[in-house]
Parts: structure tokens; sequence; C-alpha cells
């Protein structure tokens, strides 16, 4: 009936297969589970390589990274059940009870199952992330119940296979940032259901802060990709864009703004206690340097 699908990128799977595989037998039910690795380092693909055996496991290796939104594709073309579940390779179920809430809530809709982090950062080095996460993407049942469209994540949610088939996720984007955001859109232009539940994962694998700065320069560059290609008229969604179109008559200032102060920015975004307002600040001008340099490079 389902087909767990989880895509990985340097990290220790190992640890979520296992303690999905050992829910499914205290449960007494028998599911797909495909693991894809995204060509990750060796070190990685040895360990995946190295987990023992399970007629329900299925391990892929991919030679060469095809990205976030590619391998989902991959993934769903692979799966052989008529129900999807996506889930993040550094995510940990939050109960016991995880996959047979998802199988309880099955049908012709879309399982949102929501995202957790731990009650403390575990190091200062994790703080931005950390702080980002808890503050901006954790969001309860109600809220996400009272706007189902709203910051789509891809880490942890459920669809008929034929769905996913009928609408990849857009395999243009091949870095970090906003695959989901787009593919959350194109499901409401559809007016296909999104129902939200209680059935989180906690996010284990926080990036250190310079880690998570670069994937979040990243996201503002996708940000920049969408603006520029008509196919994709979904920016208005997207906050960090709307307060772009509000500001974006001073973006010549903003980009030397950031040329100068950028670093000495980071500094304060890696301390334990980052302040957001900041972080914005610094994807607002990020963008328009971005914008800037895309310019120059046409001209």
């Amino acid at each position: 009936m389902l087909s767990i699908l989880i895509p990985n990128y340097n990290y220790e799977v190992g640890p979520l297969l296992q303690a999905l595989l050992q829910q499914m037998e205290a449960e007494n039910i028998a599911l797909e589970l495909i693991c894809m690795d995204d060509g990750s380092a060796e070190t990685y693909r040895q360990q995946l390589r190295n987990l023992p055996e399970h007629p329900f496991l299925q391990k892929v290796f991919l030679e060469k990274n095809i990205g976030r939104a590619a391998i989902r594709n991959r993934l769903a073309q692979m799966a052989s059940q008529p129900y999807l579940l996506y889930l993040d390779a550094d995510s940990w179920p939050s109960s016991p009870n995880f996959l047979a809430q998802y199988l309880h809530h099955l049908g012709p809709w879309v399982l949102v199952g929501g995202r957790e982090y731990a009650p403390v950062c575990p190091a200062a080095k994790f703080s931005l992330h950390w702080t980002y996460g808890r503050t901006r993407e954790v969001r309860p049942l109600a809220t996400r119940q009272a706007q189902p469209y709203a910051s789509f994540m891809s880490n942890n949610f459920a669809l008929p296979r034929a769905w996913a088939l009928a609408q990849p996720f857009e395999e243009q984007l091949k870095q970090y940032g906003h695959e989901d955001s787009l593919w959350g859109w194109q499901l409401a232009q559809e007016k296909k259901e999104i129902r939200q539940i209680d059935n989180a994962v906690i996010h284990l694998g926080l990036d250190e802060n310079a880690a998570f700065l670069a994937k979040s320069k990243q996201a503002v560059e996708n940000l920049h990709f969408l603006s520029t290609t008509a196919a994709f008229p979904m920016l208005d969604d997207i906050k960090l864009w709307r307060v772009w179109k509000k500001v974006q008559f001073f973006a010549p200032l903003w980009a030397h703004i950031h040329r100068i102060m950028h670093k000495s920015w980071e500094k304060q975004l890696f301390a334990p206690q980052p302040s957001l307002k900041l972080f914005d600040f610094y994807r607002l001008s990020y963008l328009a340097l971005y914008r800037q340099t895309a310019k120059n490079k046409m001209t």
C-alpha cells in the first residue's frame, strides 16, 4: 500500500532506516522502503551498503548527484505502491506509531505530518540553523490546518503515487531552496487537498552556521531564478519576495551595503543567539547583490 522514499546525501541514514523497519515489525505491517543515495561521499555510501539486508529495504546508489528535486522524482518512478511517504534522511519519527498514523490517514489528498527541532541547541556552531528552524519552520497543528498550503516543506509528507508522477518536482532547481515552495503552490493551483496531521519528525541534521548560511544563499539564488521565469508565478507566496517588491527601488544601495557589511554580519549571525531580523536583512541584501551581478553578466 505504501512506499517510504528516503533521498540521502552525505548523511548517516542507517539509524532511521532501522527505526522504520522496527516500527513495521512492531505494527506487523509490510511496507516498501527505498533509500536512494544521491552521490554521497564514499563514507556515507559504505555505511548504507553495510546495513543488513532486509526484504522490505532497497538501497539504490546514484553515481552522480542529481539534486533534491530530481531524486524525489526518481524515487516516485521507482516505487511500486499506490501511496508514497517522503522522509528526509536527517529526520527522526517523534512517535512509535509514526507509520501507523500515516496508514490510518491515507487517501486522495496530500498528508503533511509536520516538523520539530530539539528543545535545546546542541552546540553554538549550529545556532543559526536551530534558531531559524525552531522559530520559522515549527508551526503548531492548528496554524498548519488554518493555512494548509503555506510554507510547504517536503521533509515529511505522503500522497498518492499517481499525483507525484503527474506533478513532478521542478528539476531546473538544482541546488537547495524553494523546490518545495513551488511544488506546494502547484498543488494549490490544481486544487488538490492538503491535510495537516499531528505526526511530526524531528529534524536532526543541523548544518553548522557557515553551511546553513551558504544553503540560505542558494535559496535566494533559486528565488531569483524563479523571478526570471514566467512559468513560476508563485513568488508572492514567499515572504522574502513580498518584502523585496516593496524595497527593490533601493537595490543598488542594498547591494553596496552587503558588499561592505557581510563579513561583519556573518560574525553576528554565527553567535550563540543570532538575530533573525539581521538574517532576513542579510538575505534581502544578498538578493539585491545577486540580481545586480546577474544583470551585469548579461550586458
